[in-house]
């Protein structure tokens, strides 16, 4: 019986270490939401105005591409900024799934070098949009 006590110990030992490491591991994650989650929203147009006040970017690509974007990691859009990139503190990202909404909310198509360019950002994928519908109207 004391045999059977100490290996239910032992037991109960390792699945509290494997928590409390799963538990710091995912540490970076919920620091990060936390910080999205402390932010001052920024509608379409005063988040243009902020980060892209040249035009290289509009407010309706934000529009649009933000909620795609914040869609997959469970965010608020109004709350994310140019440089988050969520794949850095997020273990798995549905690539493609983003990749497939952006084309079909945009009517684009991404090739694979423009998809081994981007980095992960939602500056990158900002500034790729805006450039490829640019493209499209000037009928390049």
């Amino acid at each position: 019986m004391t045999e059977f006590i100490r290996s239910l110990l032992g037991l109960g030992a390792l699945f509290a270490l494997a928590w409390l490491l799963v538990y710091i591991a995912k540490a970076p994650r919920r620091r990060w939401r936390r910080e999205v989650a402390a932010r001052e929203p920024l509608d379409p147009q005063a988040f243009v105005k902020k980060f892209y006040p040249n035009g290289e970017v509009s407010a309706d690509v934000v529009a649009r591409l933000r909620p795609i974007y914040a869609r997959q990691f469970g965010f608020d859009p109004d709350r994310l900024r140019p440089d988050d990139n969520p794949r850095i503190v997020f273990d798995r990202t549905d690539d493609v799934q983003l990749i497939r909404d952006i084309e079909a909310e945009f009517g684009v198509t991404f090739s694979s070098d423009d998809v081994a360019q981007l980095d992960g950002s939602l500056d990158s994928l900002l500034r790729w949009v805006a450039r490829r519908l640019s493209a499209s109207r000037s009928g390049s």
